[in-house]
């Protein structure tokens, strides 16, 4: 039984070496009966060589007509037969590389479609969505309206584009649209080796037992668009107050208490900061309040990359006897396990994203170095744990990002996962013809099976 390779049951057929299977089958009627009760569909059947014998090289190489999708594999098997035949030995050790393929190098993947059918349907019966209907697979490009500089709401104005000299505008797709597919991979690059090895010995004519074993190592490596950076919903930075955050405090003198001050985020231009409202109402200063999504384009590289390794191991013993008249007798019991570490770079930490939204002038001078212009963080145990404060209002005119190294720094992280599945089978088969008719024997399998499946996901 092929192993699962994640908490979805998915397999990993690619464990199993190529050179060493004599065939594969496809049996379908009673298959639940012999493969257990998810084989209702039918199986695909590997069978190994049994008695192979020799050695076998194979070196192949590859690449597509664009000049990308690099492969290469190199392979061994070996075998030989041992006990004057009763017994056969056979190992495989096996590497395969395979090269990255890119969305921008071709021509149906490298800008952000979707079916135009879809955005012409209306609700009602209407002409208009037999048009749509017939419009259906047809390419319309839709960037995304979350590119590096953001879209904000500012007051009453949704989807405001802030521009290098302070002032706001509409978002327009033609000139602002982000094209997530042109970041992404069609094939990601990865490395895959692989050793099994299987011994099988006829103990008498009509016994054979049977031992296998196989590992598969696997490291790849994904690529997406940068991720987005959001102040709404679960997964932003302030979800409990639909998205906004205050652009205005009420901060008091750490040496005079009774000098109290109403302070507004200097870094925030001047055209944003009027036309902004309090929008969530959840202060008693009515504090103006923004929101925004953007994307990380600033971090390393632009892109959220997703490194990925993922080891396979699998152990079967059994064994097979033949009771005559047609009765066949099976049963074996295996172990195996998936392991898998992934990451994925390029994420903003959201509770340092809303502690670096929140700034004020350094009126206090909190920092003891005369400079009282500078934005600081407004929460003092943030400012002890290194806060930055962060400018996410607009592009520089070059287009570059207004957010500094330092703060960057600060909210940049990234998130890591490992799971484990593993699995316990123990099966025992029997087979054979119960009696004659016209139209052929009258068969039976019956099968019984015992599977304990585990499986754990940490996330970091």
């Amino acid at each position: 039984r092929c192993l699962p390779h994640d908490a979805r049951n998915r397999s990993e057929p690619a464990m199993i070496p190529t050179p060493s299977t004599e065939r594969a089958d496809v049996p379908t009627g009673g298959a639940p009966a012999v493969y257990g009760w998810d084989a209702v569909a039918g199986v695909v059947n590997f069978i190994y060589k049994k008695k192979y014998e020799g050695l076998q090289l194979n070196i192949q190489g590859g690449i597509s007509e664009r000049g990308d999708d690099r492969q290469s594999a190199v392979n061994a098997t070996y075998g030989a037969n041992f006990a004057d035949g009763r017994g056969n030995i056979m190992v495989y050790g096996g590497y395969v590389n395979e090269g990255v393929v890119e969305n921008d190098g071709r021509d149906f993947s490298r800008l952000d479609y979707t079916s135009l059918g879809t955005t012409q349907r209306v609700a009602g019966n209407s002409a208009t969505n037999l048009t749509a209907a017939q419009n259906l697979f047809t390419p319309f490009y839709n960037p995304s309206n979350v590119g590096a500089g953001g879209v904000f709401v500012i007051g009453s104005q949704t989807n405001r584009i802030i521009n290098a000299d302070g002032t706001f505008r509409a978002y327009n797709a033609a000139t602002d649209g982000y094209n997530r597919e042109q970041y992404k991979l069609l094939a990601a690059p990865s490395e895959r080796y692989t050793f099994a090895a299987r011994l099988n010995y006829d103990v008498t004519d009509s016994i054979n037992l049977f031992g296998e074993a196989t590992y598969t190592n696997v490291l790849s490596k994904g690529r997406m668009e940068a991720s987005p950076m959001r102040t709404d919903s679960a997964l932003g930075a302030f979800p409990g107050n639909g998205g906004f955050y205050p652009i205005e405090f009420m901060v008091a003198n750490p040496t005079n208490p009774a000098d109290v001050r109403r302070l507004a985020n200097p870094l925030v231009p001047a055209a944003v900061f009027a036309a902004a409202t309090n929008r969530n109402a959840n202060d008693a200063i009515s504090s103006k309040d923004l929101s925004f999504l953007l994307r990380t384009t600033m971090f390393d590289g632009g892109t959220r990359t997703i490194p990925t390794e993922r080891d396979n191991f699998r152990v079967v013993l059994g064994g097979s006897m033949d009771l005559g008249s047609s009765w066949k007798f099976d049963a074996y019991y295996q172990y195996g396990y998936t392991k898998q570490n992934q990451s994925m770079s390029g994420l903003a930490n959201l509770y340092n994203l809303g502690e670096a939204l929140q700034a004020i002038p350094d009126v206090f001078d909190y920092d003891n170095d005369g400079n009282v212009a500078e934005a600081v963080c407004v929460n003092a145990s943030a400012r002890a744990q290194g806060c930055v404060p962060i400018n996410v209002y607009g592009l520089n005119a070059d287009g570059s990002s207004k957010i500094s190294a330092d703060a960057i720094k600060y909210i940049k992280t990234s998130m890591s996962r490992y799971s484990k599945q593993q699995m316990h089978v123990a099966a025992a088969n029997l087979t054979g013809s119960l009696f004659q008719l016209p139209a052929g024997p009258v068969q039976i399998a019956v099968g019984a099976e015992y599977r304990k499946e585990e499986s754990r996901d940490i996330f970091v």
